[in-house]
């Protein structure tokens, strides 16, 4: 069976999500305790501190807070399957003859964005918007964090990254994704 347990007590079905099981406050939780890089960065940096950067670089690039918004939660996904990395990513390919990971992970996303009325906002110029500002934050933690020569061809941002507790990490979450769901019209990330 593949359900995962979410912090809220909730069974996740991944083989069949639903946008009923699917709880923001959930993602917050879950993306602060999970580390970006499996770990290898000289210092943690959690996928929730990632996420709240994609958001500020979008911001930075005057993005609508709809895109803001998405940015923010482009990995949410991630709260339930983990941060696989792209090594891994490409490995299990290899092993299914197709990307299951990614398979898995847009159902997730498109339920999230269904569930928030998001969905129309999700097209191929936000998807590359959206992967650029993502490999702006990859060069960033890079730098800052990370040894040897950085995947990512994207000028860092002008911002540092520095090691955030995770309390710290959730918090920021929540507050932007506060601030962007008011932004955008939708209700307190606790209504849905």
């Amino acid at each position: 069976m593949s359900i995962a347990r979410t912090r809220s007590g909730l069974n996740f079905n991944l083989a069949a999500p639903h946008a009923e099981t699917l709880r923001l406050s959930d993602v917050a939780h879950h993306l602060s305790l999970i580390n970006r890089f499996a770990g290898a960065s000289e210092f943690p940096i959690s996928v929730a501190l990632h996420s709240v950067n994609v958001a500020r670089v979008l911001a930075s690039w005057k993005a609508s807070a709809e895109i803001r918004l998405i940015g923010l939660l482009h990995d949410a996904h991630e709260a339930f399957i983990g941060d696989v990395t792209s090594p891994m990513k490409q490995e299990l390919s290899s092993w299914a003859g197709a990307d299951h990971v990614e398979r898995s992970a847009d159902r997730i996303d498109s339920i999230l964005f269904h569930k928030l009325g998001l969905a129309q906002h999700v097209n191929p110029a936000t998807r590359r918007l959206i992967a650029k500002a993502d490999a702006v934050m990859l060069a960033t933690e890079w730098r800052f964090a990370m040894r040897g020569p950085c995947p990512s061809l994207e000028t860092p941002a002008a911002f540092e990254v520095r090691e955030l507790h995770w309390t710290k990490a959730k918090e920021g979450f929540q507050k932007m994704l506060d601030q962007l769901l008011q932004e955008c019209g939708l209700p307190h990330r606790e209504a849905l």
